[in-house]
């Protein structure tokens, strides 16, 4: 906790510091007196408190990874790159579709809380295996193997109408024979929506009530599997 509110703290002196730098804050900004801009106190002096702030929370970090494990640090971490390395604004939500899994987290102050955070392990890989096993359901005779169809998916994924017909060269008897695969690749591709509607939803909903909606209209994307066309349009809808 300690070391949370000293993130904050730098985080907003650091801001106020570099805003006045750069001539951001002028006498037309709305809100509370920044302290540089406004000459209360002297450029350097708030650059000194920036880095006296971060050196203590680096200081609660050392201390947590002692007691520990570093282990908590890489999970602070990448819950922290989801949160502030995605462009997630204050009162977002961030999703990263990877491989593995689907993480989720939303930016509510300095450090995502643990109820902050979710992780489903419906990713990309497993948009794969539904393909594949979809595909030697209605083609029995066709040689490929998982690397194929994940370059197909890769290649050709989407949500609900298909911008085209999706064929693709797969051997039949060592020839190289069109199959069409729209429907499969529908399948496939639908089959992690109802985990991220749900998660994300029930996130939003554990929320506190005067944000929901912000974080609601404030959800960012991000990951390999987050490139399927139709997407980014289906979840606006269900939320």
């Amino acid at each position: 906790l300690l070391g949370s509110v000293f993130i904050q703290i730098g985080t907003n002196l650091a801001n106020d510091y570099s805003d006045a730098r750069r001539g951001a804050d002028t006498s037309d900004r709305l809100g509370p007196v920044r302290v540089t801009s406004s000459g209360l106190v002297a450029p350097q002096r708030v650059l000194v408190a920036t880095w006296i702030a971060f050196g203590i929370a680096v200081a609660c970090g050392i201390y947590l990874a002692v007691v520990a494990g570093v282990v908590i640090l890489a999970t602070a971490g990448y819950y922290g790159y989801l949160a502030y390395g995605l462009g997630v604004r204050q009162n977002g939500m961030g999703m990263e579709i990877g491989a593995g899994t689907v993480d989720f987290c939303i930016r509510h102050g300095a450090v995502p809380g643990e109820n902050d955070q979710r992780t489903i392990f419906t990713g990309g890989d497993y948009i794969d295996q539904q393909l594949e096993s979809f595909l030697r359901e209605r083609y029995p005779s066709s040689a490929f193997n998982l690397n194929m169809v994940r370059r197909f998916q890769e290649k050709y994924s989407f949500i609900g109408d298909a911008p085209a017909a999706v064929q693709v060269d797969i051997p039949v008897d060592g020839k190289p024979t069109r199959h069409d695969i729209t429907n499969e690749m529908r399948r496939a591709c639908e089959s992690i929506l109802s985990g991220l509607i749900e998660t994300t939803v029930e996130m939003i909903a554990g929320f506190d009530p005067e944000f929901q909606d912000r974080i609601r209209n404030n959800v960012i994307l991000a990951g390999g599997g987050s490139q399927s066309r139709g997407l980014r349009e289906y979840v606006e809808s269900r939320l």
